[in-house]
């Protein structure tokens, strides 16, 4: 438990979704995202993964996600949540097949052409516990809510419930979580080549 898969959903206009599956479990955490850039990939990916690192010791043990310049900022995901990040290579979408599967499911309640901004978090939030609740047949018909949970004690739950993400200002270790670089064609490369880009303030939390 605790590694997951990650990727963006496109539609009709700059809004995504950006998906994250818990491989063992097939648990889902669906987060909305104004634009498809590191900056909101950052922030999106901490929001939804971080009650669960902070809750359950090992909750975020890697990340796999799409080879997409969205996640240029994957060193700074892996200092917060403390896991280490991988990328699927190029057209080996198969190598995080469980969040590709489950992309697919997310289709069902939002068609390609839909324009996700229209979403909102709680209309995400229904898709993903529509998906949590859902039985599967390679779970031997469990729900991935069920299966993820089991490993969790009723403590773990509560904190998991309760946690939000909010950047320490007076933490050394978080301090470049507020200088965080605009959206920028500089910035969207792929991961590690975002060199020399201009920085400017951010704070990674819900308008």
């Amino acid at each position: 438990m605790g590694h997951w898969e990650g990727d963006t959903m496109v539609g009709k206009g700059k809004a995504r979704l950006l998906t994250l599956v818990e491989r063992r479990s097939r648990y889902t955490v669906i987060e909305p995202t104004a634009e498809g850039c590191a900056r909101t990939a950052l922030a999106a990916t901490l929001r939804g993964l971080y009650p669960w690192q902070e809750a359950v010791p090992g909750g975020v043990a890697s990340i796999t996600f799409d080879n997409g310049s969205e996640f240029a900022e994957h060193e700074l995901i892996d200092l917060v949540l403390g896991c280490t990040s991988y990328f699927a290579r190029p057209y080996a979408s198969w190598e995080r097949g469980t969040n590709e599967n489950t992309n697919g499911l997310i289709r069902q309640y939002a068609p390609k052409r839909t324009d996700l901004g229209r979403l909102n978090g709680a209309d995400v939030r229904r898709i993903a516990d529509k998906l949590n609740d859902r039985p599967r047949e390679v779970l031997g018909f469990r729900t991935p809510r069920e299966v993820f949970e089991e490993s969790l004690s009723p403590c773990e739950r509560r904190r998991a419930r309760t946690r939000s993400f909010r950047p320490k200002r007076n933490d050394p270790e978080q301090t470049a979580l507020y200088t965080q670089p605009e959206c920028t064609s500089e910035l969207n490369s792929r991961p590690g080549e975002s060199d020399d880009v201009e920085y400017k303030h951010l704070i990674l939390l819900d308008e």
